[in-house]
């Protein structure tokens, strides 16, 4: 909205980029930057479209947002992202506000499910699986010669590992 200086902005963990399109009301601006953290200094210039490089729609190249959790972040509760748009005579400018708050990440590592196969991929009978339980036992009727597990995480950003691997004795 042309009348509105200050937008905010929420996003997943997950997303540690964004793309801006911009589209000035006139096609003849003179230049847009787009600061991080603040506009006070070049150092926190991130994007520039020049005059004669402005494209009406045209996306930025990704901008990294940082996480609430971030020392710098916390104390705002956003990732502020400035955009300064100055006119085609070169003085006038106006200055946009984008409070972007990404989620801190996730502390969920529990499972959602975990289930076990036999070599041919036929499902084997197990206890009922509790997402705090975090060891099982398992007997295998004797003609099975392997098995497979598949853990679901509960998060959908989560990382599973293997950490140790066995073979069935025989």
């Amino acid at each position: 909205r042309a009348d509105t200086d200050t937008y905010t902005m929420e996003i997943p963990y997950a997303t540690g980029q964004i793309k801006l399109k911009l589209t000035p009301t006139d096609t003849n601006v003179n230049n847009i930057k787009i600061y991080s953290m603040s506009p006070d200094s070049e150092d926190n210039l991130i994007y520039e479209m020049k005059k004669g490089e402005v494209k009406i729609g045209a996306a930025t190249s990704p901008i990294d947002i940082k996480a609430l959790n971030d020392p710098e972040i916390a104390k705002k509760g956003y990732h502020p992202i400035f955009i300064v748009v100055y006119a085609e005579d070169e003085e006038t400018f106006q200055q946009y506000e984008l409070r972007v708050a990404r989620e801190e990440p996730s502390t969920d590592a529990l499972l959602k499910s975990l289930t076990v196969q036999d070599q041919n991929g036929a499902q084997l009978k197990m206890l009922a699986f509790h997402p705090d339980e975090t060891s099982y036992s398992l007997t295998v009727p004797y003609e099975t010669t392997g098995v497979s597990f598949t853990p679901t995480a509960n998060y959908t950003g989560a990382t599973i590992e293997i950490q140790e691997k066995s073979t069935l004795g025989g």
